[in-house]
């Protein structure tokens, strides 16, 4: 990442640095039409107006954003992000789509932190009409992550998967990375000249 500066004007990758490292936008068609869902653990109520916070610091526009629990509902949403660390997570998450696919609409699904609430979060978002599913969480050392039937929930026709290949490096890459139906997203190097 960037040095930043003293004012905060200069710290990190700002969208427009990201969409022309990555040339996005001509796969996803720019946006238009695209729902991405964002699977994370526990409640963020603040996630709607960071992502406002975020888009507006950007000049992004207003967001296309839907927030909805592992049943595919806007109500009865789990327990804080706190109490699963992942409050940052999924704020970052949220924002990275936004920058790497400002048109795109984001559907954020939140389940309760058990496989059996991640499995249904991903059901879900397919059958919301999400085609683009990305995922932070991993289960190391395990392609089932404690459930055979796991795999059946990343086999939706025409739906990319993604997921995070962990923090440790390729000795613990597990489900739902280590599916053969899912891309595993790994760590980049980027400078801001070169």
């Amino acid at each position: 990442t960037p040095a930043c500066s003293p004012s905060g004007d200069g710290c990190g990758f700002t969208p427009a640095d990201l969409q022309s490292r990555y040339k996005l936008a001509p796969y996803l068609q720019n946006g238009s039409g695209t729902i991405v869902a964002v699977i994370e653990e526990g409640d963020a109520s603040d996630a709607l107006s960071d992502l406002k916070t975020y888009r507006t610091k950007f000049h992004l526009g207003k967001p296309k954003f839907a927030k909805y629990n592992q049943k595919g509902e806007k109500s009865d949403y789990p327990s804080d992000c706190s109490r699963f660390d992942w409050c940052v997570e999924t704020e970052l998450d949220i924002e990275m789509v936004s920058a790497s696919c400002p048109k795109c609409t984001i559907y954020l699904m939140e389940s309760d932190g058990t496989i059996a609430g991640l499995e249904a979060a991903e059901t879900h978002a397919v059958t919301l009409g999400a085609t683009l599913l990305s995922n932070s969480w991993t289960c190391y050392i395990s392609w089932t992550c404690g459930d055979p039937n796991l795999p059946n929930h990343f086999k939706a026709p025409g739906v990319l998967y993604l997921a995070s290949s962990g923090d440790y490096g390729h000795n613990y890459i597990g489900a739902p990375a280590a599916l053969d139906t899912v891309v595993a997203v790994g760590g980049t190097q980027l400078t801001k000249k070169g």
